[in-house]
Protein backbone atom coordinates (compact mmCIF):
# COMPACT_ATOMS: atom_id res chain seq x y z
CA UNK A 1 0.00 0.00 0.00
CA UNK A 2 1.14 3.39 -0.98
CA UNK A 3 0.91 6.48 1.27
CA UNK A 4 -0.27 9.66 0.61
CA UNK A 5 1.59 12.27 -1.21
CA UNK A 6 3.07 14.85 0.77
CA UNK A 7 1.22 18.32 0.12
CA UNK A 8 2.72 21.64 -0.23
CA UNK A 9 1.54 25.25 0.21
CA UNK A 10 3.57 28.49 -1.08
CA UNK A 11 4.32 30.98 1.29
CA UNK A 12 6.73 33.88 1.91
CA UNK A 13 10.26 32.49 4.13
CA UNK A 14 10.18 33.82 7.57
CA UNK A 15 14.00 34.41 7.13
CA UNK A 16 14.41 34.90 3.61
CA UNK A 17 11.36 36.66 2.67
CA UNK A 18 11.89 34.64 -0.68
CA UNK A 19 8.76 32.76 -1.69
CA UNK A 20 9.02 29.05 -0.27
CA UNK A 21 7.36 25.89 -0.29
CA UNK A 22 6.10 24.20 3.01
CA UNK A 23 4.54 21.31 4.22
CA UNK A 24 1.00 21.84 4.55
CA UNK A 25 -1.43 19.22 5.10
CA UNK A 26 -4.11 20.81 3.48
CA UNK A 27 -1.81 22.17 0.54
CA UNK A 28 -2.66 22.22 -2.92
CA UNK A 29 0.53 21.46 -4.49
CA UNK A 30 2.46 17.38 -4.25
CA UNK A 31 5.93 16.42 -5.75
CA UNK A 32 5.71 15.76 -9.42
CA UNK A 33 6.89 11.81 -8.72
CA UNK A 34 3.53 12.03 -6.69
CA UNK A 35 1.75 13.00 -8.90
CA UNK A 36 3.24 10.05 -11.83
CA UNK A 37 2.30 7.46 -8.66
CA UNK A 38 -1.56 9.22 -8.66
CA UNK A 39 -2.04 9.27 -12.18
CA UNK A 40 -0.48 5.99 -12.82
CA UNK A 41 -2.92 4.76 -9.85
CA UNK A 42 -5.69 6.32 -11.68
CA UNK A 43 -5.63 5.05 -15.20
CA UNK A 44 -5.28 1.32 -13.69
CA UNK A 45 -8.88 2.16 -12.04
CA UNK A 46 -10.19 4.20 -15.29
CA UNK A 47 -9.07 1.06 -17.30
CA UNK A 48 -11.06 -0.94 -14.86
CA UNK A 49 -13.80 1.30 -14.89
CA UNK A 50 -14.02 0.54 -18.97
CA UNK A 51 -13.88 -3.09 -18.22
CA UNK A 52 -16.81 -2.79 -15.92
CA UNK A 53 -18.68 -0.77 -18.39
CA UNK A 54 -17.89 -3.50 -21.09
CA UNK A 55 -20.00 -6.20 -18.55
CA UNK A 56 -22.81 -3.95 -17.97
CA UNK A 57 -23.62 -3.18 -21.30
CA UNK A 58 -23.13 -6.85 -22.40
CA UNK A 59 -25.56 -8.00 -19.81
CA UNK A 60 -28.31 -5.40 -20.51
CA UNK A 61 -27.94 -4.98 -24.20
CA UNK A 62 -31.08 -6.81 -24.88
CA UNK A 63 -29.72 -8.20 -28.47
CA UNK A 64 -27.92 -10.83 -25.81
CA UNK A 65 -30.65 -11.82 -24.59
CA UNK A 66 -31.51 -15.71 -24.69
CA UNK A 67 -33.94 -16.41 -28.07
CA UNK A 68 -37.40 -17.42 -27.39
CA UNK A 69 -37.57 -20.98 -28.46
CA UNK A 70 -42.23 -21.63 -28.22
CA UNK A 71 -41.29 -25.31 -29.07
CA UNK A 72 -39.52 -25.38 -25.85
CA UNK A 73 -41.74 -24.20 -23.24
CA UNK A 74 -43.19 -26.72 -20.95
CA UNK A 75 -39.96 -29.14 -21.94
CA UNK A 76 -39.33 -30.98 -18.62
CA UNK A 77 -42.46 -29.82 -16.69
CA UNK A 78 -43.89 -33.25 -17.32
CA UNK A 79 -40.53 -35.45 -16.66
CA UNK A 80 -40.77 -33.42 -13.40
CA UNK A 81 -44.20 -34.05 -12.36
CA UNK A 82 -44.55 -30.17 -12.48
CA UNK A 83 -48.24 -29.71 -13.21
CA UNK A 84 -49.00 -26.70 -10.70
CA UNK A 85 -48.70 -23.40 -12.44
CA UNK A 86 -46.62 -21.79 -9.83
CA UNK A 87 -44.31 -24.61 -9.54
CA UNK A 88 -43.92 -24.52 -13.40
CA UNK A 89 -42.80 -20.83 -12.82
CA UNK A 90 -40.71 -20.95 -10.31
CA UNK A 91 -38.93 -23.75 -12.46
CA UNK A 92 -38.80 -21.83 -15.61
CA UNK A 93 -37.50 -18.82 -13.96
CA UNK A 94 -34.77 -21.15 -12.41
CA UNK A 95 -33.88 -22.53 -15.91
CA UNK A 96 -33.82 -19.24 -16.74
CA UNK A 97 -31.60 -17.72 -14.22
CA UNK A 98 -28.90 -20.53 -14.67
CA UNK A 99 -28.79 -19.78 -18.50
CA UNK A 100 -28.60 -15.85 -17.72
CA UNK A 101 -25.61 -16.73 -15.13
CA UNK A 102 -24.02 -19.69 -17.27
CA UNK A 103 -24.08 -17.73 -20.34
CA UNK A 104 -24.52 -14.23 -20.41
CA UNK A 105 -22.71 -13.13 -17.26
CA UNK A 106 -19.33 -13.84 -16.67
CA UNK A 107 -18.21 -15.68 -13.61
CA UNK A 108 -18.42 -13.50 -10.55
CA UNK A 109 -15.46 -14.94 -9.69
CA UNK A 110 -13.35 -14.25 -12.51
CA UNK A 111 -13.79 -10.52 -12.16
CA UNK A 112 -11.00 -8.91 -10.51
CA UNK A 113 -10.39 -5.21 -10.29
CA UNK A 114 -7.17 -4.73 -8.75
CA UNK A 115 -6.84 -1.14 -9.56
CA UNK A 116 -10.25 -0.09 -7.98
CA UNK A 117 -9.95 -2.52 -4.97
CA UNK A 118 -6.37 -1.11 -4.18
CA UNK A 119 -8.05 2.73 -4.56
CA UNK A 120 -11.49 2.18 -2.40
CA UNK A 121 -8.82 0.54 -0.15
CA UNK A 122 -6.50 3.53 -0.06
CA UNK A 123 -9.94 5.94 0.41
CA UNK A 124 -11.57 3.32 3.53
CA UNK A 125 -7.81 3.47 5.22
CA UNK A 126 -7.58 7.61 5.06
CA UNK A 127 -11.31 8.02 6.79
CA UNK A 128 -10.18 5.24 9.42
CA UNK A 129 -7.63 7.52 9.86
CA UNK A 130 -9.34 10.76 10.13
CA UNK A 131 -11.56 9.05 12.69
CA UNK A 132 -8.30 7.48 15.31
CA UNK A 133 -6.52 11.10 14.78
CA UNK A 134 -9.73 12.97 15.91
CA UNK A 135 -10.44 10.09 18.69
CA UNK A 136 -7.29 11.24 19.75
CA UNK A 137 -7.44 14.97 19.83
CA UNK A 138 -10.48 14.80 21.56
CA UNK A 139 -8.97 12.37 24.13
CA UNK A 140 -5.96 15.09 24.47
CA UNK A 141 -8.46 17.54 25.44
CA UNK A 142 -10.43 15.83 28.00
CA UNK A 143 -6.90 14.97 29.46
CA UNK A 144 -6.01 18.41 29.63
CA UNK A 145 -9.44 18.69 32.33
CA UNK A 146 -9.68 18.10 35.78
CA UNK A 147 -12.41 15.27 35.23
CA UNK A 148 -10.71 12.70 32.52
CA UNK A 149 -10.36 9.58 35.28
CA UNK A 150 -11.81 6.29 34.37
CA UNK A 151 -12.08 7.56 30.43
CA UNK A 152 -8.37 7.94 29.40
CA UNK A 153 -7.61 3.44 29.65
CA UNK A 154 -11.70 3.13 27.92
CA UNK A 155 -10.01 6.05 25.28
CA UNK A 156 -7.09 4.58 24.70
CA UNK A 157 -8.04 1.17 24.12
CA UNK A 158 -10.49 2.02 21.34
CA UNK A 159 -7.86 4.36 19.49
CA UNK A 160 -5.31 1.36 19.91
CA UNK A 161 -7.86 -0.88 18.19
CA UNK A 162 -8.45 1.56 15.71
CA UNK A 163 -4.90 1.67 14.46
CA UNK A 164 -4.47 -1.72 14.91
CA UNK A 165 -7.42 -2.16 12.20
CA UNK A 166 -6.31 0.16 9.95
CA UNK A 167 -2.73 -1.69 9.79
CA UNK A 168 -4.49 -4.70 8.66
CA UNK A 169 -6.41 -2.53 6.09
CA UNK A 170 -3.39 -1.21 4.90
CA UNK A 171 -2.01 -4.62 4.65
CA UNK A 172 -5.08 -6.39 2.81
CA UNK A 173 -6.39 -8.50 5.52
CA UNK A 174 -9.64 -6.98 6.40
Amino acid sequence: MTKSPTRYEPDVGFVTGAPEMYVNTAGSYIKFEDYEQLKAQLDAVVAECAEQKAIIDAVTDLDNEPQYHPEGMGCGLEDRGITDRYDAMEYGWQQAMERIYGEVIPCAEELSFPATDAALTRIEARGVEKLADAWDAETAKIMEGPFFYGQVERREAFSKYVRGYLVELREGRV
